[in-house]
């Protein structure tokens, strides 16, 4: 066995990343799909509305003045009583909370009314682009665990790309004062930090795998002469 054949092109850590890029892709793929098969502006906003019509009825069958507060006029101290308990019953705790969630879900729904017709219109472009990188995603991920020699070239393009479009979707995000959109950041930040080290650690070990293959080889060319 030469020098040469001793050196390992793909070690553990290397197929460690080759699945994450294979799960990553593959979701990937499946989130490209969807929001490329996302309605137009109109029907967008018709369903939205819908919910919100919805919701709003939820929230007015859930508000104090449609509830039977003949309790508590009966029994002044009920409230009092309430409050020396930390405050509300367990029933008052869960209403209270489920109000709240209503009340989240409208503002979420009028955000959501409210989202840029632009953003609308571009989102199946945006998905389009993430099938895209997602398709490269899951290759370089196939790729790491069934070559032997890992192919860093198409690594390297498909993680800069990939870098590059979670910077679009970053400023966009930043860019946008709609809690819809601002919302996508969290998921940019998380793939533009997972990108950069996995393209660090991939350029370290391309680098070491030089020169290691450089040092065998010069060992080989060698070995006849001594």
């Amino acid at each position: 066995m030469t020098p040469v054949d001793t050196i390992s092109y793909r070690p553990t850590w290397m197929k460690v990343i080759g699945i994450i890029m294979i799960i990553f892709g593959a979701m990937g793929i499946l989130g490209g799909a969807s929001e490329m098969a996302s309605p137009n502006y109109e029907e967008m906003r018709e369903e939205l509305q819908d919910v919100s019509i919805q919701i709003k009825d939820e929230r007015a069958k859930s508000s104090p003045e449609n509830k039977d507060d003949s309790n508590t006029e009966q029994n002044p101290f009920k409230l009092e009583s309430n409050e020396s308990n930390n405050g509300l019953s367990d029933d008052e705790k869960q209403e209270k909370h489920e109000i709240l969630g209503i009340e989240f879900a409208d503002k979420m729904i009028d955000q959501a009314l409210n989202l840029p017709k632009w953003y609308i219109e571009l989102t199946p472009y945006l998905g389009m682009v993430k099938l895209i990188i997602s398709i490269l995603y899951l290759t370089s991920g196939i790729v790491l665990l069934t070559q032997k020699r890992a192919r860093f070239r198409l690594l390297t393009a498909t993680l800069t790309l990939s870098i590059s479009w979670n910077l679009v979707l970053i400023g966009i995000a930043i860019s946008s004062s709609n809690w819809v959109i601002f919302m996508t950041l969290p998921t940019a930040v998380a793939g533009l930090i997972i990108d950069v080290v996995f393209l660090v650690l991939s350029y370290i070990y391309a680098k070491e795998l030089r020169k290691d293959l450089a040092l065998a080889r010069g060992e080989q060319s060698e070995a006849p002469a001594s």
